[in-house]
């Protein structure tokens, strides 16, 4: 999948240098009310408005992102608050195993643990 991608960008690439060559004319922005006028080539004005676009877009992308990844985030933490809890009840389970153990030795025997006959 990776090399689509290249492929997608090499082309790309390509219709940028083409794009360029062929709009090397220059032209005259005005700004309206302003007295402030700026001449540029052709093919700037384009990428210029090429990458307002892709900033818009990105801006957009990372602003509708926003709840699912705060969800996620809260998602992890209870994941991970979860795993303690787990950790600490197999520590307690292996606590208990070992009371356990030695009760049946002693010939008492926890609820569930192993009694003497099972031995």
């Amino acid at each position: 999948m990776r090399i689509v991608g290249w492929i997608v960008a090499a082309v790309a690439a390509l219709m940028l240098v083409a794009f360029s060559v062929a709009n090397r004319g220059g032209v005259t922005i005005s700004f309206a009310p302003l007295p402030f006028t700026l001449d540029v080539p052709l093919f700037a004005l384009g990428l210029a408005a090429l990458a307002v676009g892709l900033l818009a877009g990105a801006l957009a992308k990372m602003l509708a992102g926003t709840p699912h990844r705060r969800i996620a985030r809260e998602r992890q933490h209870r994941v991970r608050a979860l795993e303690r809890e787990i950790a600490e009840l197999r520590g307690e389970r292996d606590r208990l195993r070992g009371a356990g153990a030695s009760a049946a030795r002693g010939g008492r025997s926890l609820p569930g643990g192993p009694t003497k006959d099972a031995a």
